[in-house]
């Protein structure tokens, strides 16, 4: 499977990246690999695709005729390389090691009929029965109304439930006592310059579900041509008990199955409950470390960078299962 029109690769992306992370940095392009657009990292050397961890999913090309010169004696790093997204090396002069990092879980809605039929199949009788009855509550004692902007969005409009969303983010993460990358001030004045951008383009959208006229739930989500991804989202905490958040999931899916060129709808990165639940693919993210195979420098380079990432890897599978025993 290929990652058409991927939004993380996209001009928008990248150069909106740039800007809020690596401002005064040299960016650079090779034509051995398509696609892609790294960063130098002073202290090491290394190439670092733009976007780092920021992304959910990134996909590239290695040309076999190009020049081997411009990557003599280098080594790049990859993240986030979806399994699915992953091709075979054909360079005769680029090596390849490759390590898993984190799962990723996807809804496939082609082998459901439509949301009634992926209800059905995915919830008991009395999840099912009980989810239904709290939407049906939901819309009977509030006006409640749904819109998606997708490919146009004006800007006080967007400034409006940009706001809105992280409001409701940060009242969120205070009540848990928890931190979320997305609430610093870098990112969060990244994702309005992007997200405005990206919806106009058709490679974002907003999904809102309002009571009359007042926002209660908001999600971000990126496009390509067949993803849906789902990154991110919040609501008003006053809803919890209707099942809000679920709600606005089945609204997003909802929308990927009425639009017939879109097939999946990816809840991204991290294996938390609610994605193994709903979710019935799971695959993996991977880091690419990419070098000169007939460079010593090189080979060294990506050997350590290997065992680096292999070793963390391995800490956090420890770390989880400690965690899980340390519940009973």
């Amino acid at each position: 499977m290929e990652l058409l029109n991927n939004p993380f690769t996209s001009p928008t992306y990248t150069s909106t990246w740039q800007k809020h992370f690596r401002k005064d940095q040299e960016m650079f392009r090779f034509e051995s690999i398509k696609d892609l657009t790294f960063f130098r990292n002073i202290k090491n050397g290394l190439y670092i695709n733009l976007g780092t961890v920021k992304t959910l999913g990134i996909n590239y090309q290695l040309d076999s005729q190009a020049t081997f010169e411009d990557i003599r004696h280098k080594t790049f790093l990859v993240y986030d390389v979806p399994d699915y997204a992953t091709r075979e090396n054909t360079h005769p002069n680029l090596g390849i090691k490759s390590i898993s990092q984190y799962a990723g879980y996807r809804v496939d809605t082609a082998v459901f009929e439509d949301l009634e039929d992926y209800i059905v199949k995915t919830l008991s009788k009395n999840r099912r029965k009980s989810f239904m009855k709290a939407w049906r509550k939901l819309e009977r004692e509030h006006d409640i109304r749904y819109k998606v902007f997708y490919g146009e969005i004006d800007k006080d409009t967007y400034r409006q439930l940009f706001d809105k969303l992280h409001h409701m983010m940060a009242t969120q993460y205070e009540e848990k006592s928890e931190i979320n990358y997305h609430m610093s001030d870098r990112t969060q004045n990244w994702h309005f310059e992007l997200f405005y951008k990206l919806i106009n383009e058709k490679k974002a959208s907003f999904n809102v579900i309002y009571n009359e006229e007042t926002p209660i739930a908001i999600s971000i989500n990126y496009h390509s041509d067949d993803i849906f991804f789902a990154p991110f989202g919040c609501y008003d905490q006053k809803y919890l008990k209707y099942g809000i958040g679920n709600i606005q999931m089945m609204k997003e899916l909802s929308w990927v199955f009425e639009n017939k060129d879109c097939r999946y709808y990816d809840l991204g990165k991290a294996s938390y409950g609610y994605k193994q639940r709903w979710a019935n693919q799971k695959y993996y993210y991977n880091y690419h470390i990419l070098y000169d195979k007939k460079s010593v420098k090189a080979n060294f380079c990506a050997l350590s960078v290997y065992l680096y990432f292999k070793g963390k890897s391995v800490l956090r599978v420890w770390y989880y299962k400690l965690k899980s025993l340390r519940k009973k």
